[in-house]
């Protein structure tokens, strides 16, 4: 899953669309997180984050703060 999700994040990124990048990177940080990649899930969920509250996407925003803890 992990490629398939890089992929899209990087079409997701170059057609602009922020909405299912940020859940790309919620995905990817998840799964970095998941293999005890930590380094990589604390930078991926704060681009989630960050993205997310420059949407006014809470929710996303709330599960990305989710993903850190």
């Amino acid at each position: 899953a992990r490629p398939y999700l890089a992929e899209s994040l990087d079409l997701y990124r170059a057609s602009g669309d922020r909405g299912n990048a940020n859940i790309s990177l919620l995905l990817l940080g998840q799964i970095a997180s998941e293999r005890g990649e930590h380094a990589e899930a604390r930078d991926l969920l704060a681009e989630c984050l960050t993205g997310g509250l420059a949407r006014g996407d809470r929710g996303t925003g709330v599960l990305c703060l989710i993903g850190c803890a």
